[in-house]
């Protein structure tokens, strides 16, 4: 054939000889080279809570470029390594091409992880003086803010005593280091005022109003 097609692995010289219907010869050389193709690295699986930003990718290589599918949370679909904004789980695909137009492929998978579903309980309303329990829900470890009036600020459980209306934010985190918040409002209520009027009254009454 006097165009064959020709897929080498490496760089390879072909030689063509062509003969007349004579007999005369005439050979030419030709050199298809194989450029390799770059390798293509989105990095390791990884999982993010809620809400978190986190990189992908692996550090740059220079004379290469770099593209991503989709672009949906990505501070930028042209570099190496971006930071992606999680909001839903999603399979990112990185494109490397280089200088000669080879080019390759790879994928990361980052899941988004939920936050914790935290609950501080509700709202109550206690006289002053009076104590009330607390009771954090929903995470693995808790954090109550402010520390004003509690008996602890890292147990699930805490005692309150107020001395004014306050409200409690507790924040709670669960095994994948995920954190959600509580608010609880307690309201505290003056103690009523007593007063008792004086009199005065003779031996021989029996009763006197006060």
């Amino acid at each position: 054939s006097s165009n064959p097609l020709a897929t080498p692995s490496t760089t390879t010289t072909y030689i063509v000889t062509a003969i007349d219907a004579i007999g005369c010869t005439k050979k030419d050389t030709v050199v298809v080279t194989v450029n390799p193709n770059p390798i293509a690295n989105a990095g390791s699986n990884v999982s993010y809570c809620y809400g978190m930003a986190g990189a992908i990718g692996v550090a740059p290589v220079s004379g290469y470029t770099y593209s991503w599918a989709p672009i949906t949370g990505l501070s930028s679909a042209n570099i190496a390594n971006p930071v992606v904004n999680v909001m839903t789980s999603e399979m990112y695909t990185l494109t490397v091409t280089d200088a000669n137009g080879c080019f390759d492929k790879d994928s990361v998978q980052v899941n988004m992880l939920p936050l914790p579903q935290v609950s501080a309980g509700s709202d109550v309303i206690i006289a002053l003086g009076n104590s009330t329990v607390l009771n954090g829900t929903g995470a693995l470890s808790y954090l109550w803010t402010p520390s004003t009036g509690l008996s602890s600020t890292t147990t699930a459980s805490t005692t309150a005593t107020p001395t004014v209306t306050s409200t409690y934010v507790v924040t709670g985190t669960d095994a994948n280091g995920c954190v959600g918040t509580g608010t609880i409002f307690a309201v505290v209520n003056p103690l009523p005022i007593v007063t008792v009027n004086s009199a005065t009254i003779c031996v021989t009454q029996a009763t006197a109003t006060l």
